[in-house]
């Protein structure tokens, strides 16, 4: 993916580098509502959609910008060059896949509630084999499909999501030999959401909620999934649903793409100013450099 991202920096003509791939105005009214470059635009969501085989750490932003192809605004392109220079300045980065707990599954869930100019909130989830490895499932998205009314609800919405996608999951690798014999681990930051899932009875003041988001508490009932409170400063999930300052972005898209905290050992720099010099990590440590092969270890 290294060789890619050069190419398509250097077909764009861009050298500027970023620590994060964007600002925390993401989501926000254009400031310049200007037509841009329609072309130009597509092209470039266009590689961003491509990188997203290994870039989970930019999902949302890729997700977000594809969304726009057909009326691009000049903010919208500056926003798709500003994840383009993020990329620039972490050539290297990419998913490790291994783990110290066997195959098994777990899943983290969070979602952002009203975020979107019509009102919609983002929901993102990411499944791994193991807490500890690198998602083989990521998605985020706008939740199109409904309004919600309350975080809580975006947050059910979101978990019920999540649910199915895992359950899937689970049915796969037991075929292939890894059966799940326990409940597989949900976690999430917002309780109310986790009590609701988990209440015998639905609340009178949640029954306007869609039926079929509701699936999430036959899983919990028939202990497929079990639900675990998570708090939102250790959310790593935050990642896909809203725009990060650095001192939280860094830390979490390394969980995100399990980056081993060996690469640091030794090291008297610290991660942010990594960025800043646009080290390659895997410059820091040539032995630890796995992250464009699949190196699955149960």
């Amino acid at each position: 993916m290294e060789g890619y991202i050069r190419r398509l920096c250097k077909d764009h003509n861009t050298t500027a580098i970023a620590i994060t791939p964007s600002d925390t105005n993401l989501f926000q009214p254009p400031t310049e509502p200007g037509p841009a470059n329609k072309l130009l635009y597509q092209s470039l969501v266009g590689g961003l959609i491509y990188c997203l085989k290994t870039r989970h750490d930019i999902r949302k932003e890729v997700v977000y910008l594809s969304s726009k192809c057909v009326n691009p605004c000049v903010s919208d392109l500056k926003k798709a060059y500003r994840v383009l220079a993020y990329l620039n300045n972490t050539l290297s980065l990419g998913p490790s896949f291994y783990t110290k707990h066997g195959a098994i599954l777990c899943a983290h869930v969070d979602a952002a509630y009203g975020v979107h100019m019509d009102g919609s909130s983002q929901s993102g989830y990411y499944i791994s084999i193991g807490q500890d490895s690198a998602p083989i499932c990521c998605y985020s998205a706008a939740q199109r499909s409904c309004v919600s009314v309350s975080s809580m609800e975006a947050e059910y919405v979101a978990l019920s999501s999540c649910g199915r996608k895992l359950a899937h999951y689970r049915y796969f690798l037991s075929t292939i030999g890894f059966p799940q014999d326990n409940p597989s681990t949900i976690y999430e930051d917002n309780q109310s959401a986790i009590n609701l899932a988990s209440a015998p009875q639905i609340p009178r003041k949640s029954r306007h909620i869609h039926v079929r988001h509701h699936y999430i508490r036959r899983l919990v009932e028939d202990k497929i999934v079990n639900l675990v409170h998570l708090p939102a400063s250790s959310m790593t999930a935050d990642l896909l649903t809203k725009p990060l300052h650095k001192s939280m972005f860094i830390p979490f898209s390394h969980k995100l793409l399990n980056i081993p905290t060996s690469l640091f050992s030794g090291c008297t720099l610290h991660p942010t100013t990594l960025f800043h010099n646009t080290l390659r990590l895997a410059h820091l440590c040539p032995i630890h450099n796995t992250y464009d092969r699949l190196s699955i270890r149960y």
